[in-house]
């Protein structure tokens, strides 16, 4: 059978809302008093106990355990186990009659632990206490003596809820301390509440007057958490939730400090309860804080140094990356990366202590550490930072019998005080010195605030080019040249190359010149469809000057179903105007696309050339394959080996090996960059019959070819 709650008729309350009522019910059972007067009042009523010693003992024996247990509380134990509460606790009580405050007090904080492991709330053992209470306090009454021995009797029973309740104060502070430092050991450094809740817990332990944590050390520790740098990076735009639970916690400190003082355990176990909860709570919420800061960190380091720079907090950042991190991970594994990260921060951790004590620094995407500088405006530490590289690059890591050395890069920028610097140029700044770093000889790059002026204007019309090509190919504002191949011999066209071109009124911009930022903005699929769109516009006139055209396209718009769908309808129309269509791929580009080659080729019927041949790494055993099944049917010799041709004898002889090759694999060479006359005969005299440069034609728009 289940004994149900009975603290009030008819009303059935959570263990967490019986501590509330039993605290305010028996909070003015504890003035605040001094701890002299405490252990007077603690004699006064041991000597009246001893009056009132036999009295209780035949009350107590009187007492029935069925009418104790009808006011008492099991919350879902069965009666054996509340029937039991209330037989020790008789027991106990009896004893403490005849014994002094300090054994009473260590006897029932005795029970408190034990009951507090057997998992019974410490509200039964208030509720039996309360019944022993009020029932003594009739007995007194019926013997005329309840006004001379209320407030004592009072005492007696107060004294021993509140160290009843000390047990299971203290078990529930090891439980506390056991969670926070089982879950939060490792990051300890998050927040100084871990740290000062130990305190709390250990002058509790020792029943100091004035605990560790006192409310003004509280708020100035917490307060100068706030403040710093690095927990604004951090929290980011959560800094204000985060004050609020901070205060929220402080008040709780504040309430907790002053019911030390006065001994009061039963308010104090419902404080800790609280404390607990809202200490845990916003533990959790730290560390959800910092998970999204790992996962969104380069972003927050920039919002970060938006705000920071303008409020003139950040007078420089260093990023240190370390090199070639990904090749370290795959050969030695997780153990050594972790380990270099860690003796890297370590190091840096302790230059900056001597060197510069406010500054900090904080881990970023794999491999990267930043460190932010906070007060050396106008200074230069370019000295410093290479110090510090030399320093890092002398240590060397052991694992397995191994000596792993690392090295690093440095890149280091200066901030002008209260500059204003958008996001997107912040991270474009950080991403432009960081490369810098990584190609320099010594991998260290130092930009100062001033110099800074320039990159930053560079990056500005980086950044306008950017948005120039974006929108030309939005508006579909592609125009094409054309440059024709010829006979060189004849003079006799043979084929045009189309070449994407951008018109302004002051200039022709070519493709070598935007062709990256296409790339960069992932728009190549774009360039290649408007392209195709305007060799159809463009077919009748191609087809007066020539019937074949040749076309250069990115192997990743090859690989596109889209563009595929748009290559076959073009395939068509330029078919049906007599036009063949030749697709130039680079020999890189060959060489790592060889079966998308083979699948138009057979698909479609497309043949390819080969363009810029010379300057790749192309397989002669792949080329000599795709021109044998017909995929590629022409080489296009490098221009600038072409050009080079003429003064240098070396380069001749590899031009003249590329064209023999050529004719042994019975492919045609077409020479680029054909632009003097000197040139043309020189490749005629080793046979070649074709050739492309501005000697026999610039690139032209159609009609001006249409007219000659």
């Amino acid at each position: 059978m289940q004994v149900k709650v009975r603290v009030q008729k008819g009303i059935k309350r959570a263990n967490s809302l019986i501590f509330c009522h039993l605290g305010v019910v028996y909070w003015f059972s504890f003035s605040w008093t001094s701890k002299s007067g405490i252990l007077l009042k603690n004699k006064r009523v041991e000597g009246i106990l001893k009056e009132l010693e036999s009295l209780f003992r035949k009350f107590l024996e009187s007492n029935e355990q069925k009418e104790v247990l009808d006011g008492c509380i099991s919350d879902g134990l069965p009666e054996l186990g509340v029937l039991t509460v209330i037989s020790e606790m008789k027991e106990s009580v009896l004893g403490a009659v005849g014994q002094t405050t300090d054994e009473r007090e260590k006897e029932f904080q005795s029970l408190g632990y034990r009951y507090y492991q057997s998992g019974s709330p410490v509200a039964n053992l208030i509720a039996v206490l309360n019944v022993f209470h009020q029932g003594f306090l009739r007995s007194l009454s019926e013997f005329g003596m309840l006004d001379r021995y209320w407030n004592e009797v009072g005492t007696f029973f107060g004294d021993l809820k509140n160290f009843v309740t000390k047990g299971y104060l203290l078990k529930d502070l090891d439980e506390l301390e056991y969670v926070f430092m089982s879950e939060f050991k490792d990051k300890m450094d998050i927040s100084p509440h871990v740290r000062w809740i130990q305190a709390t817990i250990q002058s509790i332990r020792e029943d100091k007057w004035e605990p560790a944590g006192s409310a003004s050390a509280i708020q100035a520790e917490l307060d100068g958490w706030l403040s710093k740098p690095e927990t604004r990076l951090l929290l980011g735009d959560e800094i204000e939730w985060v004050q609020i639970l901070h205060h929220a916690i402080k008040q709780l400190a504040i309430a907790m400090t002053q019911d030390m003082s006065s001994r009061n355990y039963l308010q104090m176990f419902i404080l800790a309860k609280e404390l607990g909860k809202k200490t845990l709570y916003f533990l959790h919420t730290l560390g959800d804080l910092y998970l999204s800061f790992i996962q969104n960190r380069e972003k927050r380091l920039v919002d970060f140094l938006h705000l920071a720079v303008s409020a003139g907090e950040i007078s420089h950042v260093t990023v240190l990356t370390v090199m070639k991190f990904d090749a370290l991970t795959r050969i030695w594994g997780d153990t050594v990366k972790r380990t270099i990260v860690e003796r890297i921060k370590n190091h840096i951790g302790n230059v900056l202590a001597t060197s510069s004590p406010n500054a900090f620094f904080i881990e970023g995407k794999a491999g990267r550490i930043y460190i932010f500088h906070t007060d050396q405006f106008d200074m230069k530490l370019d000295v410093q930072i290479r110090k510090l590289k030399t320093h890092l690059e002398e240590e060397s890591i052991s694992f397995e019998g191994n000596t792993i050395g690392f090295r690093v890069s440095l890149a280091t920028v200066g901030f002008r005080k209260g500059e204003n610097l958008s996001r997107d140029l912040i991270k474009k700044i950080l991403a432009f010195v960081t490369t810098k770093a990584a190609m320099t000889e010594d991998e260290s790059y130092y930009l100062d605030a001033e110099d800074k002026r320039a990159v930053i204007s560079g990056i500005i019309r980086n950044y306008q080019q950017i948005q120039f090509v974006q929108s030309t190919l939005n508006e579909k504002n592609i125009q094409l040249h054309f440059q024709p191949v010829v006979m060189m011999e004849s003079r006799e066209v043979y084929n045009l190359e189309a070449l994407a071109r951008i018109i302004t009124p002051d200039a022709v911009i070519s493709a070598k010149d935007f062709i990256q930022t296409v790339y960069d903005l992932g728009m190549i699929l774009k360039l290649d469809s408007l392209v195709f769109e305007k060799i159809c516009e463009y077919q009748d006139k191609i087809r007066s000057v020539t019937d074949k055209i040749f076309l250069n396209v990115s192997p990743y718009s090859l690989k596109s179903a889209t563009f595929r769908n748009i290559l076959k309808n073009t395939l068509r129309e330029l078919n049906n105007a007599g036009l063949s269509l030749t697709i130039e791929l680079t020999e890189q580009a060959v060489l790592e696309n060889v079966d998308v080659i083979r699948f138009i080729n057979e698909n479609y019927g497309i043949r390819f050339a080969i363009d810029d041949f010379g300057t790749g790494y192309s397989s002669l055993h792949t080329v000599a394959s795709l021109s044998e099944s017909g995929a590629v049917g022409y080489l296009k010799v490098d221009g600038e080996m072409v050009r080079q041709m003429q003064d240098s004898h070396e380069t001749y002889k590899v031009v003249n090996t590329i064209i023999r090759m050529s004719d042994a694999l019975r492919l045609k060479a077409i020479p680029e960059y054909v632009e003097t006359r000197q040139i043309s005969q020189r490749l005629m005299a080793m046979g070649v019959k074709m050739g492309q440069g501005n000697y026999f034609c610039p690139p032209s728009p159609i009609d001006d070819l249409c007219a000659k």
